[in-house]
């Protein structure tokens, strides 16, 4: 094997085996040294086994490049940028973007930021029913990302240290937001607000009031005064649709308007998960015979400012969602 950086034609023979890439060079391709940069631009774009990426990129640039490589018969519907600031636990702003996939009847929404392009080719893959190939980023050093296509599986210890991919984003503390879009795969804690009838007063005097479910018969508003949690493979969405049919009898449409990460807490396994404080718009239900976790539950209007700085909610309740999820 060769020293690092530089790729023999032996090496990319066995590369080729080890990635199902069927490659073709010239005989004197290999008259002068070849690095990792050389056989992408050289042989793996031209071949349609690669294709790059710009940092700026959005879904249709991915989608763009997906085709260059291989034939999926996927389209966007439709892609929302919102850019977020999460408080307290990160100054810095995040770029989220919801694009909607469509695929003949079937539709899918995939919420990413712009540091999870991989994460996005892989949805696009296995929404378009790609089970015989896959996704893989190459670890770059520059603004460009690097894409090649192999096969399902592959153990990328076998491509050290020529090719050396990109290791997947792992969920974290400051990138829940999006891990809520998708199934699970680790348990986590939420804490709903069921809000409805939001109004808003154009004039200076008033920004408006918003109806929220109370506690106690009012007597409480305190996010984490009613809790539950979401499995491993479960969705945020499917969750809540869960717990408050069996919780308080609610069957109509919820929207998951809103969440930030609020905190953390430790399960009866003493387990530390993290917490999440959701807005959960639904349709205003009757609560006379509602008692979850034994205890008497109303509706009562606040005036928008001060339910959001009272809770402090770190999002405004009148921003539009980075999930708009309605669940019938």
């Amino acid at each position: 094997m060769s020293e690092a950086g530089i790729i023999t034609e032996e090496d990319l023979k066995k590369i080729c085996e080890i990635t199902n890439w069927h490659l073709a060079w010239g005989s004197d391709y290999f008259s002068e040294e070849k690095y990792n940069e050389d056989i992408f631009n050289d042989l793996l774009q031209e071949q349609r086994y690669g294709f790059d990426l710009d940092w700026k990129f959005f879904a249709q640039d991915v989608l763009d490049g997906i085709r260059y490589c291989t034939t999926i018969d996927v389209t966007i519907v439709s892609e929302i940028l919102t850019i977020r600031t999460l408080k307290p636990f990160n100054k810095d702003q995040e770029m989220y973007r919801t694009v909607t996939l469509a695929r003949g009847d079937s539709t899918k929404t995939i919420t990413y930021t712009n540091k999870e392009p991989l994460y996005l080719a892989q949805e696009i893959m296995h929404f378009a029913g790609r089970t015989d190939t896959d996704i893989a980023s190459i670890r770059s050093y520059s603004d460009t990302y690097y894409f090649v296509l192999v096969k399902p599986g592959i153990n990328p210890k076998l491509l050290w240290p020529h090719i050396v991919f990109e290791p997947p984003i792992t969920e974290s503390e400051s990138c829940i937001l999006v891990e809520a879009s998708r199934p699970a795969t680790d348990k986590y804690f939420y804490m709903p607000i069921l809000t409805t009838n939001l109004t808003e007063n154009p004039t200076n005097n008033s920004a408006g009031t918003i109806d929220a479910l109370t506690y106690k018969n009012g007597e409480t508003l305190q996010p984490n005064y009613y809790a539950s949690h979401v499995q491993p493979g479960q969705t945020l969405a499917e969750t809540i649709k869960r717990d408050l049919m069996h919780d308080f009898h609610y069957q109509g449409i919820i929207n998951v308007a809103d969440y930030r990460l609020f905190d953390t807490a430790k399960d009866k396994h003493g387990n530390k998960l993290p917490r999440l404080i959701v807005n959960v718009q639904v349709d205003q239900f009757k609560t006379e015979e509602i008692l979850p976790i034994g205890t008497a539950t109303a509706w009562h209007t606040f005036p928008l400012e001060q339910f959001t700085s009272n809770l402090n909610l770190g999002f405004d309740m009148r921003e539009l969602a980075v999930e708009r999820s309605e669940v019938e």
